[in-house]
């Protein structure tokens, strides 16, 4: 027999063993792929989104839980737009509302003349006007899924509106989300007055000078603001810091949890097997021999097991994006380097885990195992 193939006959004699240990290495490595691509899914909508509408600056209030909390006054328009290097300021008022079919829908409110109602890319109807505040424009995701066409009702907050227009957007998030006029936003959640945050366009967004220059200013003059580039608006997002959080948490419980099977289930086979291993020492295999054997074992079951845990990974990830709850807010990225990282690593952690069974088995004198002691 060959090197691989008297590992893999010892783990098929032993195959209920071998399946639970399989089974514990697959569902760690699909909560650490799930978890780790939903995360990353979060970041790179909102920055797709945001990039996708014009905006190079955002400006939202300091320490809030998550961005939907942060309440800023709309005197402070005037104030931001007066800034050297800005060039244009839009007042936003968005949050995460119940809709129709039990879904949640990400809805927007912009001010009359902002310059986000430029970038809709309406394919059908019109953009909502001031004598029509009770009007929305729906992605065409979300009016696909919600089944609605222009001149339709759709149910937002509970409150009945008329869809005005479809834009297809680009980004994911733009595509399942409402927008309407900032007024309507503001009665319909009781904040008139308020917005969540302003959105600002730059002289030159290239300028990583002036762009610094423009937050120190603005973080400087009223230190309950933060400002964050498209790019890191969920970096100092508490509720995305606990979710990411959270999932590392579980993705490195589920990891070590892995290890100790993978050691669990060799050491229980070694003992078991003692005799065989002693035979194999006294007709001339060496120490290193042995080891590798066992070894191979480890990264065979871990192999295995990661195989299978990358597409319970990938299925669970679509699944819990596809739930109503977050349905149109978070795609999985899950990347071929994601993939490569977590194979690599699960396969270093195998062989670690292979190694205390493999050298407490060479401990083993060959006389002694021979006799069952």
């Amino acid at each position: 027999m060959n090197g691989l193939s008297l590992p893999w006959r010892n783990l098929t004699q032993r195959p209920t063993r071998s399946f639970l240990t399989l089974l514990g290495v697959s569902l760690s490595v699909a909560a650490y792929v799930a978890l780790a691509g939903l995360s990353r899914g979060i970041d790179n909508a909102a920055r797709d989104g945001l990039t996708e509408n014009g905006i190079h600056l955002i400006v939202t209030e300091r320490g809030v839980v998550d961005i939907f909390a942060s309440a800023l006054p709309m005197d402070l328009e005037s104030d931001l737009r007066a800034i050297d290097g800005v060039t244009n300021v839009a007042p936003d008022l968005a949050n995460l509302v119940p809709a129709e079919a039990d879904s949640h829908v990400l809805l927007n409110g912009w001010g009359a003349g902002s310059f986000l109602w430029d970038t809709v890319p309406l394919v059908a109807g019109e953009l909502p006007s001031q004598d029509q505040p009770r009007s929305v424009v729906l992605g065409s995701r979300l009016a696909e899924s919600l089944g609605k066409r222009t001149g339709d009702t759709v149910e937002l907050l509970y409150e009945p509106f008329l869809v005005a227009g479809i834009a297809e957007f680009d980004s994911l998030m733009n595509d399942n989300r409402a927008i309407l006029p900032l007024s309507s936003m503001q009665e319909l959640t009781f904040r008139n007055g308020v917005v969540t945050v302003f959105h600002l366009q730059l002289e030159d967004p290239r300028d990583a000078e002036a762009l610094a220059e423009i937050r120190a200013t603005i973080e400087s003059t009223w230190p309950r603001l933060r400002t964050a580039s498209p790019e890191g608006i969920t970096q100092d997002n508490r509720m995305v810091e606990i979710f990411q959080g959270f999932g590392w948490a579980v993705s490195a419980i589920a990891l070590v949890m892995a290890v100790l099977i993978v050691i669990n289930t060799l050491v229980m086979s070694v003992t078991e097997r003692k005799q065989e291993l002693a035979i194999l020492s006294a007709i001339g295999w060496g120490r290193l021999r042995i080891i590798a054997m066992i070894v191979t074992e480890g990264m065979m079951l871990t192999a295995i097991g990661s195989a299978v845990g990358i597409a319970l990974g990938i299925a669970s990830a679509s699944f819990v994006s596809a739930m109503p709850a977050v349905q149109g807010l978070v795609q999985p990225e899950i990347t071929w380097w994601l993939l490569v990282e977590i194979v690599v690593a699960v396969l270093m952690l195998g062989a670690v885990a292979s190694f205390y069974p493999a050298w407490r088995t060479t401990r083993m004198v060959p006389v002694t195992a021979l006799q069952g002691q």
